[in-house]
């Protein structure tokens, strides 16, 4: 396994340690295979694990990876000083070299600034963001363009300039056509702010991109979830490719078939958490039971099951950070809107 492969190499490990404090680049780097290793502990929920790894490799050697994911667990834990600045190190490490990455630390940034309720500094740092990625979007094709373009909309959210915002999702879309991997990562982003949003006509036909393609069903039964649970909220009746992806789910066996049953309404909220077998499925259900409960009118139970899921292991989950647009509501918007000279694509 990983984690045994892990232990084997602990005394390479210890010697690339001593090495990189002199100065000596090494590729891997240990800091970049503990940051490694923290995601597959954070892919089962182990989330003191992850936090040990990555705070030795930003003690030794910081990687900008490793400094995201870091910043993630300390503002789950409300370290949000702590999160700040790790989150500011990688953009300062990245924003040469690694613009996107910078961007999306910077984005992070704000975020914790928000919460800290720091609107100016908020601001500063989304605009900074909105630069990089803008100009990245302008200069590169490709998956670049397409990630950029992520970036630019969550910026723009944000920012409560939900119309560019929209637009640069589609851009995205269309420029996520040649790779599967930045394909799902457009459509999880497009379905999942409709849904926090209400944009009904988005969510549709993103999903209608995504269950024509080869995103993998596994996949795709999420963003099915999502526009049903959508169209439930806003009273209309299912599409039909919501209902053919949630149908074809309930075959596919796990964890994913679970989530199928629950979209098609043969298992509930609290079933759903019953078969979860982890900590990041148990998050999930979390969030789908909560879901459930403000689908139902119970806004307190609701509120309580977000809550549940921003204080839980799935700090990787895309269903961790639609918990706290739930919960955020209409206080989610920063102040100052965007900048003229910026070209927003």
């Amino acid at each position: 396994s990983a984690r045994r492969m892990f232990e084997s190499i602990g005394p390479m490990m210890r010697v690339g340690d001593e090495l990189a404090k002199k100065g000596t680049k090494l590729d891997p780097s240990p800091s970049y295979v503990r940051a490694w290793m923290a995601d597959v502990e954070l892919r089962d929920g182990y989330i003191d694990a992850a936090r040990k790894l990555l705070t030795e490799s930003a003690t030794v050697e910081p990687d900008p990876h490793g400094l995201l994911t870091l910043g993630r667990i300390e503002w789950r834990d409300g370290q949000l000083p702590s999160a700040l600045l790790h989150f500011r190190k990688a953009a300062d490490l990245t924003t040469t070299g690694e613009p996107l990455m910078a961007a999306e630390s910077l984005v992070l940034a704000g975020e914790v600034l928000f919460d800290q309720h720091d609107a100016a500094g908020a601001h500063s740092a989304l605009v900074d963001a909105l630069r990089l990625a803008s100009a990245v979007h302008a200069k590169f094709e490709g998956s670049s363009r397409a990630r950029a373009a992520r970036l630019v909309a969550r910026v723009l959210y944000r920012l409560g300039d939900d119309q560019r915002a929209e637009r640069a999702l589609r851009l995205a879309l269309l420029d996520s056509t040649s790779s599967v991997r930045d394909l799902e990562a457009s459509a999880a982003d497009s379905i999942g702010n409709s849904l926090t949003r209400g944009n009904l006509k988005l969510a549709r036909d993103a999903l209608q991109i995504a269950y024509g393609s080869e995103i993998p069903p596994a996949e795709v039964v999420y963003y099915a979830l999502w526009l049903r649970l959508l169209e439930r909220q806003s009273g209309v009746k299912a599409t039909s490719a919501a209902e053919r992806a949630l149908k074809a789910g309930v075959d596919l066996g796990g964890w994913p078939s679970k989530i199928a049953s629950f979209g098609m309404g043969a298992l509930t909220g609290a079933e759903l958490y019953a078969v979860a077998s982890n900590p990041v499925q148990q998050a999930e259900a979390q969030f789908y039971q909560a879901f459930e409960r403000k689908l139902a009118g119970d806004e307190a139970g609701a509120k309580a099951h977000f809550e549940a899921v921003r204080a839980s292991a799935g700090i990787n989950l895309n269903e961790w950070m639609l918990a706290r647009e739930l919960l955020l509501g209409k206080s989610a918007t920063v102040a100052g809107g965007v900048p003229k000279d910026i070209a927003v694509p």
